[in-house]
């Protein structure tokens, strides 16, 4: 087990855990595939007895419009704004969901679903006080 550099007091912990392994654990590994703009297409995850692939589509600036999980369930992510964040996101089951933003940072303001607004409010560092 390799800690990179910047971890070292998480050596102890590895070690810890490395040892707490049984010496044939299993490997998992993902693997991913880019487009020519350098955003991920594709996620193949570590199971061998199921696929699990997710795909990922994008428009032409790059923004995230389609995300399709293993079992064929699509999510949709539409109305980018100049920021480039989503305006609204429709499930697997066709709901949609509204987002609006805060002006001058672009933080997530709130999320309506089916008459039901969530709101967040932020402190000046950007940190959640309150959802309402």
């Amino acid at each position: 087990m390799r800690i990179p550099p910047y971890f070292p007091r998480l050596g102890a912990l590895a070690l810890a855990c490395a040892l707490a392994l049984p010496a044939q654990a299993a490997e998992r590994a993902w693997s991913y595939s880019y487009n020519a703009l350098g955003l991920i297409e594709r996620a193949d995850g570590p199971r061998t007895d199921v696929q699990d692939v997710t795909l990922y589509a994008y428009d032409s600036r790059g923004n995230l419009t389609q995300v399709t999980n293993a079992l064929g369930q699509v999510t949709r992510l539409g109305d980018y704004d100049e920021r480039g964040k989503p305006g609204s996101i429709t499930d697997a089951n066709g709901v949609t969901s509204s987002l609006a933003y805060t002006g001058v940072d672009g933080w997530l303001a709130s999320v309506s679903t089916a008459g039901s607004t969530t709101r967040f409010d932020y402190d000046a560092v950007g940190q959640i006080t309150r959802v309402t």
